[in-house]
């Protein structure tokens, strides 16, 4: 069996393409161990002479005519039926680099193991790229990759295929990668210069960008059936968009005359994440309810005319000056717009001024960003000591509630074997402040009952305390991919410190409810926003001193009492999931967002 199929697509003219064959038969005259496969739906292609030769030009190689497609996903999806190598690549016939992509597969497979999907990192013309810390995120705003860059494992593309759907002709696989960077991690295996040029030979799209990319968007946050997914989206569709739409798709129209809205969510290169939990979360629950479609862009690349037809432009913590553009144009042309912040970006320069330098009057993100709120219609916040610094900006504001999508938090594999010990650990984004963590590394090392969970980002100091320690370590990742992970490890408990900053006091209480959704108990610094929803040795813990004693003592009083740490487990889990899932907030968030459209404009 071949480790590698190279499959290379043969459509359109002949006399388009037949220079490109030759040069690359040519290239892989003296290749050993990766196949290379012309596959093609007209007969035409075997009348061409070096075709013929073939097999004679490449020791490993092979021709599929496959029947006829009306995309080339289609084409695709048939040909891997006939390979049977384990990974498989799609290039184009002007794939460029081609001796340098061979090396750096040969290279990279001789030490290390192939993953589920790889890929060669190419330099493009983008201030952020790619990440597990933000993939899937970046991938919602724009094309980051091309099919030919991607080595893929045969049998995972057999269970998650391409979209064959006429509505993607040539847009298939930026919407394979966002569906699939939310499932699984990207491995990146090498790395090319630019592009040598815009390999895709395209035809003519059926249907706007727009739509176009609201229907990615679509199909990148579901994992179900497409005839299903489909039929939403047509549900979903204003009336004059879904006739169309519903034949592209192949799929029935059943959309009902009605109101139903369009809504662009803007933000940086980071916020994905917010953007997820405060608003997508909920437009994805209603999927085919008839309320809504939303794209996604990033502020500092969307353009004016990208807001035509919408009736929502919502501005994610933005503070670029293009921004301010947008925000003008949707007054211009009476598009309600609305403004989301859920970190205290007034008290932060002073609280911690060694991060918060940029959000002092007159660096230019601090003063985008009052620009933008005052111009924005309203905000929408979670903190009243948020709402306390903005009501000199803004006159109208709407509160809403931070949920959780129980239905993430669970785990795809076999829970971790716990041996009996508990599990006890920190989930979430970078802390500054070490205290929790060093008394968390002292308890281990002093019992032997205990393994520390490491779920997110921890600086490399922080790590080195827990050395010589029984630790569970996950990176930072899309965020179904940490709930499928958390719920594996599916932790006893976890601490949350945070310090009595107005900055810190600002937050949303994300921590309670994401251990609590998963059955974890958690110790909580003894303030904000924590103190709103969390009652000490019922729900939750609260600590009222941030010293490395005092924490060292709670954990260590907690794992000595199983019944009390039971107790709080199942508390917390039933209070998030009667009152802190996206379902039990739903009603609230949808309500707010119909008060914004229709009565703040």
């Amino acid at each position: 069996m071949n480790d590698l199929a190279i499959i290379i697509a043969l459509t359109g003219r002949i006399e388009d393409s037949i220079n490109e064959i030759g040069t690359v038969i040519e290239s892989f005259s003296d290749v050993d161990g990766i196949q290379l496969v012309f596959a093609y739906d007209d007969k035409k292609w075997e009348s061409i002479p070096i075709m013929q030769l073939l097999e004679m030009k490449v020791d490993d190689a092979k021709k599929i005519i496959t029947s006829k497609h009306e995309t080339l996903a289609g084409l695709y999806n048939n040909v891997l039926k006939e390979i049977e190598a384990e990974f498989v690549s799609f290039w184009q016939i002007d794939t460029d680099n081609i001796s340098d992509r061979i090396k750096i597969y040969c290279d990279y497979s001789k030490t290390d193991e192939l993953e589920n999907i790889n890929f060669i990192q190419r330099e493009i013309n983008k201030t952020v790229i790619p990440s597990d810390m933000n993939r899937y995120g970046l991938l919602q705003t724009g094309i980051y990759y091309s099919v030919d860059d991607f080595i893929i494992r045969r049998s995972y593309l057999l269970k998650n295929s391409f979209n064959e759907t006429k509505l993607l002709r040539n847009d298939f696989f930026r919407e394979w990668v966002l569906r699939n960077s939310r499932i699984e991690n990207f491995s990146c295996i090498g790395h090319l210069g630019a592009p040598r040029k815009k390999y895709n030979k395209k035809t003519a799209k059926i249907a706007s960008k727009d739509l176009i990319e609201r229907y990615i968007i679509r199909c990148g946050a579901n994992n179900g059936n497409i005839e299903q997914i489909n039929e939403n989206f047509v549900n979903d569709l204003k009336d004059y968009e879904a006739e169309e739409v519903a034949k592209y798709l192949d799929c029935k129209n059943q959309n009902k005359p009605g109101t139903k809205y369009k809504i662009m969510i803007l933000g940086g290169y980071w916020e994905y994440h917010h953007n997820q939990i405060v608003f997508m979360n909920y437009f994805e629950r209603v999927a085919g309810k008839r309320f809504a479609t939303f794209n996604v862009k990033l502020d500092s690349e969307c353009l004016p005319t990208d807001l035509i037809g919408y009736d929502l432009v919502i501005f994610t913590r933005t503070r670029s000056e293009n921004a301010i553009k947008l925000v003008e144009y949707c007054n211009k042309h009476e598009i309600t717009s609305l403004y989301m912040l859920d970190d205290n970006w007034f008290s932060i320069a002073n609280d911690f001024p060694e991060y918060g330098d940029i959000f002092t009057e007159g660096k230019p993100e601090y003063d985008n960003f009052i620009e933008i709120v005052k111009k924005c219609d309203g905000v929408w916040y979670f903190n009243d000591f948020i709402k306390q610094d903005l009501e000199k900006y803004a006159s109208r504001f709407i509160q809403s509630r931070i949920s959780v999508d129980n239905s993430l938090f669970v785990s795809e594999r076999k829970q971790i074997d716990k041996k009996g010990k508990y599990i006890i650990g920190y989930s979430g984004s970078l802390r500054y402040d070490d205290t929790a963590f060093k008394a968390l590394a002292k308890v281990a090392k002093e019992n032997d009952n205990v393994i520390v969970a490491l779920v997110g980002n921890m600086s490399e100091k922080q790590l080195e305390y827990f050395k010589g320690v029984e630790i569970i370590t996950v990176p930072f990742s899309s965020y179904s991919i940490y709930a499928k992970r958390i719920s594996e490890i599916k932790p006893d408990l976890l601490v949350a410190p945070l310090d009595s900053s107005r900055t810190s006091q600002s937050k949303c209480y994300n921590k309670y409810v994401e251990s609590g959704v998963i059955g974890a108990a958690c110790i909580f610094s003894n303030v904000k926003p924590y103190t709103d929803v969390v009652k000490d040795n019922y729900n939750g813990f609260l600590l009222d001193q941030n010293t490395e004693e005092a924490w060292f003592n709670k954990i260590n009083e907690i794992i000595a009492d199983s019944d009390l740490l039971d107790r709080v487990k199942n508390n917390a889990y039933e209070d998030v999931m009667k009152n802190h899932t996206v379902d039990a907030v739903l009603p609230i968030v949808l309500h707010n967002i119909e008060v914004v459209i229709n009565e703040w404009k």
